[in-house]
């Protein structure tokens, strides 16, 4: 990379461009210089990471399973269950702090396993530790985390300054390509990920008449690369085989990637160091497949050889069979907010102009909303995205899935979670006694188990995060009118986070309403104590409320458990409600003497509004009124960008248009947003798909909104997108929008609408309608005045088209 980077590189002109330039992609008229601007290409299990150096390329190569191990087998959730009581009584008396760290020293006292790996401060009693504002160690075991497999790193002799130098990614085929020109003339590398062949393609292509001659290695200097990994390779001049494995005592696990090198003709030899040397080629073929085993062998390995040399040696034929499905998965949704032909111009350039421009670029918005979908079909295989929490991280990084009409991706997530069911139960019952499930703060690759501790986040008792990971499934639902979806596995995760709540639920108020001790609301605490084990978060009760609600709602609907209703509503009707301020907005505790503390990044109190839907300005204009002050108040302490998008979020269900675009515009401009278009936890620091998955589920959310029975268009336009187009949304009440075009200089709307059956919808346009034309028998008559728009008939399976002209 050295030598790359005194190497000059001229840009391909913008004229040129526009022949190279994906219809739907990216491009980038410099090579990455940093891991987080390399373009990513993948098909859920496998990845590439392509810098795009003409002489000195590395790509990184990755599988959704590598990882570092942490132990043979992950521990059980400690067995902590019978010190609840106590813990109640101590925070129900104010003794907030006792109980947080009565936790923490039953879980040492306890376990060996957390006693050798956890330790408090020595010599500092709880009153020390509050008085220096330390927080007590530990605040939890780190997860396994994913690293690359390896770096392939292919090198070329120079030959004059480097011009024409354009490096881009096609969102359709997920195919990214480097060219450049040298004095030896036009060079082109390209990469993609088969989905039917599960591996990675790369075609080499020198200069017509010129022939190929460049050195590869494969090495283990890579961005993340663990300590303990044991790295070994074994080539030949057909294969380029490498292992990676760890310390035995986790077992045998590890992985293997073969590489098959395919050459029509020249030659190829093995030198010295290690590495491949190819000369004399008129084009090279590389098809790579990586495996990851429990129990890694060498009969492994050589099966992995036998199934790469099955695959087809033709890369147009295997892009042509992997586009046919990735495309078509990423056609199904699209924006235009009229970037045209800006389409050409690279990422340094729109990003640069975004800086200067006082409006969101539009070429840029269409592209990141594009990004934003291409990434799930690259990062969801067998598993979904694990990058950090799932009290914010991953919800907002799948945030777009059911909208943007991906189940294939969804499903890596639904599974994921589906799979860990044992060690949920095993959750409930250790720590805090219950039957039932508790998903915990972070599963992972290896298991579910609730091994994450923290005085000061105690997310051990955090009871709302079974029904927030599940409301992903309730959404499905909704989209997709899936009936066995709802009976065989909806239904029965709402079951078991019932039946949790049922032995959790045991103190009562004065009113005789449930108490949610402990309970907490991700990752903030009151401003007066220093720890966030408290009484009612907003969040426990909202999160409560959804799924005894929506559990009652679809049993009675399918005619089941008669048996179980009466105790659930009756256990619904015990809920507390919420609290408002002297200012009338919603609180995050609904319990006496707990001070709101605003400059956070998490709004885990605003749940009700999204990603659930209790809170409206329709149904609930008082709670909406609560929920909207309580968005605008909120800060942004440290700037995460899961804040921002979730403040945005909010913003758009509450129909504020302002708030939308001031936190979009933010995003946009303020360091969140790589080269790559993938982007950071923070500006400028921390590579991080949190803004990247959502962004696309926000542009859509302000462009329709929908819940069972209701679609709202243009719900929270921003008033710097006048006119545009958007195709494909699925509605949370069994229907699509097939296509959205508006124009609001000249007060035009259409919109064509498919449902999954016979219906009746309140189709709602907040800025008011003049005329509405449709086909006969469609349009029923115009809904109550504090709800502008009219009431409409679908018949499944035939779209209708209507054609607004807008009152103001």
């Amino acid at each position: 990379m050295d030598k790359t980077s005194a190497t000059h590189i001229d840009p391909m002109s913008l004229a040129e461009r526009r022949a190279f330039a994906p219809a739907r992609g990216m491009s980038s008229i410099q090579p990455a210089s940093r891991w987080e601007d390399a373009l990513i290409t993948g098909n859920g299990t496998l990845k590439a990471q392509v810098f795009g150096h003409p002489l000195q390329e590395m790509i990184t190569f990755w599988h959704e399973r590598v990882f570092v191990p942490k132990w043979k087998e992950p521990p059980q959730a400690p067995k902590i269950a019978d010190i609840i009581p106590e813990v109640r009584h101590l925070i129900l008396t104010g003794e907030y702090q006792k109980a947080a760290l009565l936790t923490i020293e039953t879980i040492l006292e306890r376990d060996e396993f957390y006693r050798e790996r956890l330790t408090l401060p020595a010599g500092l009693s709880f009153e020390q530790l509050d008085a220096k504002r330390i927080p007590p160690v530990p605040v939890s075991i780190r997860s396994s985390h994913g690293h690359p497999c390896y770096a392939m790193r292919i090198e070329q002799p120079e030959a004059g300054d480097i011009k024409n130098y354009v490096r881009t990614l096609d969102f359709h085929s997920g195919e990214a390509t480097v060219h450049w020109e040298d004095e030896r003339g036009a060079w082109q590398r390209s990469l993609f990920v088969s989905r039917p062949a599960m591996a990675v393609i790369q075609r080499l292509t020198p200069p017509p008449g010129r022939s190929l001659g460049v050195r590869i290695r494969l090495d283990d200097q890579m961005p993340r690369r663990p300590a303990e990994l044991r790295f070994k390779r074994d080539f030949d001049t057909h294969h380029l085989i490498v292992t990676g494995q760890y310390d035995p005592a986790f077992g045998n696990k590890g992985y293997a990637s073969v590489t098959r090198v395919v050459l029509p003709d020249g030659s190829a030899e093995i030198a010295a160091d290690n590495t491949l040397l190819i000369r004399d080629a008129s084009s090279a073929l590389l098809i790579t497949r990586i495996g990851w085993y429990n129990d890694l062998q060498q009969s492994d390995v050589d099966a992995l050889v036998e199934q790469v040399d099955q695959i087809v040696a033709d890369y147009d034929q295997l892009l042509q069979e992997h586009t046919a499905i990735h495309g078509e998965i990423f056609d199904r949704v699209s924006l235009d907010v009229g970037g045209g032909e800006a389409h050409a111009q690279s990422t340094e350039e729109l990003l640069t102009e975004e800086l200067l421009h006082p409006t969101i670029h539009p070429a840029l918005m269409e592209k990141i909303f594009d990004m934003g979908r291409y990434f799930m079909l690259v990062e969801c295989g067998e598993l979904p995205p694990i990058w950090g929490h799932v009290n914010i991280n991953v919800n907002l990084q799948i945030a777009s899935g059911n909208l943007g009409d991906l189940p294939e991706a969804m499903e890596s997530f639904f599974g994921w979670i589906e799979g860990y069911f044992d060690d949920f139960r095993a959750n409930a019952r250790n720590v805090l006694g219950c039957r039932g499930i508790q998903i915990n703060v972070h599963p992972d690759m290896e298991s579910g188990r609730q091994y994450h501790f923290s005085y000061v986040w105690p997310h051990e008792y955090w009871t709302a995060c079974s029904g927030w990971v599940y409301q992903p499934f309730y959404e499905h639902y909704l989209v997709t009118g899936d009936q066995d979806f709802l009976r065989n596995r909806l239904i029965p995760g709402l079951k078991e986070i019932a039946l949790f709540y049922e032995d959790f639920l045991t103190e009562t108020d004065a009113n005789g309403n449930y108490i949610f001790v402990p309970s907490y609301s991700p990752e903030n605490c009151p401003r007066n104590l220093r720890t966030s084990a408290v009484v009612n978060s907003t969040m426990d009760i909202a999160v409560c409320k959804e799924v005894l609600t929506n559990l009652c709602k679809f049993c009675e609907e399918l005619g089941i458990e008669a048996e179980n209703l009466p105790k659930w509503k009756a256990m619904l009707a015990k809920l507390p409600p919420y609290a408002l301020d002297e200012q009338g907005t919603l609180r995050e505790w609904a319990w006496p003497g707990l001070e709101e503390r605003y400059d956070h990044r998490h709004l885990s109190h605003l749940y009700g509004v999204w990603p659930g839907d209790e809170i409206n300005p329709d149904e609930t204009p008082e709670l909406a009124r609560a929920a909207m002050l309580a968005n605008r108040k909120r800060a942004q302490e440290n700037a995460s960008a899961h804040g921002v998008m979730h403040r945005a979020l909010i913003a758009a269900r509450l129909k504020d248009g302002y708030l939308v675009y001031h936190n979009l515009k933010q995003i946009l401009d303020q360091g969140y947003v790589n080269l790559s278009l993938m982007t950071n936890h923070n500006p400028y620091s921390g590579y991080f798909p949190d803004a990247l998955g959502s962004l696309p589920a926000l542009m859509m959310e302000m462009l329709v909104y929908s819940r069972p029975g209701v679609v709202e268009l243009l719900p929270a336009l921003p008033a710097e997108f006048p006119k545009g187009t958007i195709s494909g949304v699925r509605c949370r009440t069994w229907a699509r929008l097939d296509k959205l075009t508006w124009d609001v200089g000249e007060k035009r709307v259409e919109a064509t609408l498919s449902s999954l059956k016979d219906q009746e919808l309140d189709l709602i346009v907040r800025r008011g309608i003049a005329q509405i034309a449709a086909p006969e028998g469609v349009v029923l008559g115009a809904l109550p005045e504090q709800r502008p728009g009219y009431k409409i008939k679908l018949l499944a399976g035939k779209p209708v088209t209507l054609s607004i002209e807008l009152a103001e």
